[in-house]
């Protein structure tokens, strides 16, 4: 991901082993893994927490209502704490989002190969967008 301001510029990457098991999750509508790497570099400065505090994660959601009670949604989101001061924690969050009829899995996608098209396992999301 590359963004922001051009005094105010972003970057990094976060990666997953899709043949791991979540750390936490209810079952049904979500499940959290463990990054394998996650560097975000933010206005020059790398803030992220190391690997094994659990300072990012990926999130598999499956009809899960996420933004909005009663709005279900399947889809990915990637998260990586920045600042874990109290009595207030920066996170920065992406998420890849379709509607509840996207896939029926709380598996890691192997990648983010995602076509357009039919819904399917999580990697068919019909439309791609940020929150």
């Amino acid at each position: 991901m590359l963004g922001g301001l051009a005094n105010k510029p972003y970057s990094g990457f976060l990666t997953w082993d899709s043949t791991s098991l979540p750390f936490e999750g209810d079952g049904t509508s979500f499940a959290f893994y463990d990054s394998t790497a996650y560097p975000l570099i933010l206005d020059g400065i790398e803030p992220t927490k190391p690997i094994g505090t659990r300072g990012s994660a990926a999130a598999v959601f499956n009809d899960a209502d996420v933004f909005e009670d009663g709005i279900l949604l399947d889809g990915l989101a990637l998260a990586a704490l920045i600042d874990d001061r109290t009595p207030i924690e920066r996170l920065f969050i992406g998420f890849l989002t379709g509607p509840s009829s996207t896939g029926d899995t709380l598996q890691l996608p192997a990648d983010l190969n995602l076509p357009v098209g039919p819904p399917g396992p999580i990697c068919g999301l019909p439309r791609r967008g940020s929150h």
